[in-house]
This record gives C-alpha cells, sequence and structure tokens, in this order.
C-alpha cells in the first residue's frame, strides 16, 4: 500500500504471508514464510532524493525432509548425499536500506547508498553501492558504478547435516562496471565493461562419517568482460538491434580447488534482430542467435563394464555451438 505524505515525500507498506506445502519424490516441505516492509522516498531537499526502505522477513519450517536420491550411482561414482531431515526451525531475517541520489550539476549526478542485514545466525553484513554519471552533452553518457552483493546459504547447504552449520556465511559479489551511451536521432550505441570478483562461495567438500554432505565457503571466482549494443532505427517500421558480448570466467569450484577458466562456458555470444511494424497493433520479429564454443562435460563411465570402455579424449569431447 502506497500514500503520499507531503509533496516531497512518498511511503510504501508491503506485508505478505506465504504458506508452503511441497511434495515430490525427493522432497518435502511444510512451512511458511512473512515478509513485511516500509519504504520512504524523499525529494524535499535541493538536487537530492533519498530512499529508505526496512523490512523483515520470518521463515517458518515445520517439516522438511530430503529423501535420498535413486537409482544409486554407477559403480565408481561417489555416492549421492544421505537423507535427512528438519523439524521445526525458524529464521528470522532483518534488512534497513538507504541511498542518496546527489544532483551535482546538470551533468553531473552521484549515487551513494548502503544495506545492512542480519540473517539469523550466519551473518551481519554492509553492502555497499556508488554510482557517478557525467552527461556530457544530450548524446553523450558516461556512467561508473560500484557495487556489491551477497547471496546467504540456502536450505540445502544450511541443513544438509540434519542441524544448522552456523559456520556457513555470506557469498560475496563485488563489481566495478563502466557504461557509455551515445544517443542521436534513430540511433543509440552501448559500450559496457565489467570485472566482478566472487569471494567465499559455498561448495561441498566432502561428506562427514554418516555420508552427510559437508558444504564450507572455500572457493572464489572471477568474471570479466565487456558489451556492445546498437539499435537502429530504419525507416518508420523496422527497428535493428545487434548485441555482441564477451568475457572471460575463472572459478575454483572443483574437487581440487584449483582457480583455472571454465570452458564448459562460451566466451562469446551474439544476436541480430530485426522487428517491423507493419501496423500500429502488429509486431513481427526475426531473430539470430550465435553461442561460441563451449566443451561438454563427458558422462559418467563404468571403466569395469568393457562394454563402456573410455573412448579417446577426441571421442569425448563435444563441441556445442
Amino acid at each position: 500500500y502506497a500514500f503520499d505524505l507531503s509533496r516531497a515525500a512518498r511511503a510504501e507498506v508491503r506485508l505478505n504471508d506465504r504458506i508452503s506445502r511441497f511434495r515430490s519424490g525427493t522432497s518435502d516441505l511444510d512451512g511458511d514464510v512473512i515478509e513485511g516492509g516500509l519504504g520512504l522516498t524523499w525529494n524535499g531537499a535541493a538536487r537530492q532524493s533519498w530512499l529508505l526502505d526496512a523490512s523483515f522477513t520470518r521463515s517458518n519450517i515445520d517439516r522438511a525432509v530430503f529423501r535420498t536420491p535413486s537409482p544409486q550411482p554407477m559403480p565408481g561414482a561417489p555416492p549421492p548425499p544421505v537423507g535427512f531431515t528438519v523439524d521445526d526451525e525458524k529464521l528470522a531475517f532483518v534488512s534497513v536500506m538507504a541511498q542518496n541520489t546527489i544532483e551535482a550539476s546538470s551533468k553531473v549526478a552521484l549515487t551513494v547508498g548502503g544495506r545492512l542485514d542480519r540473517y539469523g545466525d550466519v551473518d551481519t553484513r554492509v553492502t555497499p553501492r556508488a554510482s557517478l554519471v557525467y552527461r556530457a552533452s544530450d548524446r553523450h553518457i558516461v556512467k561508473f558504478q560500484y557495487a556489491e552483493g551477497f547471496r546467504a546459504p540456502n536450505f540445502f547447504e544450511l541443513y544438509s547435516r540434519g542441524f544448522r552449520q552456523t559456520a556457513l556465511n555470506f557469498e560475496v559479489n563485488r563489481t566495478i562496471e563502466l557504461n557509455y551511451v551515445h544517443r542521436r536521432p534513430e540511433t543509440v550505441v552501448r559500450l559496457t565493461a565489467y570485472h566482478s570478483q566472487l569471494a567465499d562461495l559455498i561448495f561441498v567438500v566432502g561428506a562427514d562419517a554418516q555420508r552427510r554432505s559437508v558444504f564450507e565457503n572455500r572457493r572464489k571466482a572471477r568474471v570479466a568482460g565487456g558489451e556492445i549494443e546498437l539499435e537502429r532505427q530504419i525507416g518508420e517500421r523496422l527497428k535493428a538491434v545487434v548485441n555482441t558480448s564477451w568475457f572471460d570466467t575463472r572459478d575454483s569450484r572443483n574437487a581440487q580447488n584449483l582457480f583455472v577458466e571454465r570452458d564448459t562456458i562460451p566466451s562469446l555470444l551474439g544476436n541480430i534482430a530485426l522487428i517491423a511494424a507493419p501496423r500500429p497493433k502488429t509486431r513481427l520479429a526475426a531473430r539470430w542467435l550465435y553461442v561460441g564454443d563451449r566443451r561438454a562435460a563427458a558422462p559418467p563411465v563404468d571403466h569395469r563394464d568393457p562394454a563402456h570402455a573410455e573412448p579417446d579424449d577426441d571421442a569425448r569431447i563435444q563441441q556445442r555451438r
């Protein structure tokens, strides 16, 4: 529910309750989630715009069941995680956020913000964000941004051993991005470059004596890349959109904890689209998509069965485009 407090202030109140009753072959869940919050937008200060928000979430697990997957794995493959049951668990999350956008001049705008999150007994974290926009003219805009994000442990990671793993922490993402926009009649060009560091990634590092999965914040990743996008209006009824993305991905989410390139992820993506408007309420579109080369993971092989003898490397590697 949103309402105006004054000419310069507007408030929003949120409240919802979701009841979950889930059944499947491998897992069941009974519980509910209550969420609420209060947001405030204030433009009372000269050349400034404030955004304030506070929210809470309470998650109740009446009963959750994870069953050991079947069928059993092939000989030589690691055993699947053992099933577990969780009863009468509660988690509470609280978040407070503040952000201010300052119009320093007709060409420069600065946005600074921060968010405080308290996730039950996982941890408390402050997440910052800052951006600077420079409008050189109506045709040239440059934006620089630094932002952080995080992911809290999910249900399976927290309770894989049948009780809450209090040693797990947040996964953290830190990203720097530079963006340039060029506008002119019937044409828009966007150039973007970014670099992301992901730390404390949660990964299964083994199993305990009861074959229950053990997770730890022991992995990291890095993504760097760029994107070029062109939009061009061709006459009154035809529009062309061209987009190309390049990125380099490396991470250590493997059994050896080696920081290596992910060759199962393509490094180049592209698409070309034509959008026609033959009539005011009619749109026709044609699109060509390109996905760069990537290596497909080889299926598991039972080395004890001669009918499943391991093939040569060249035969096991598939190139997908």
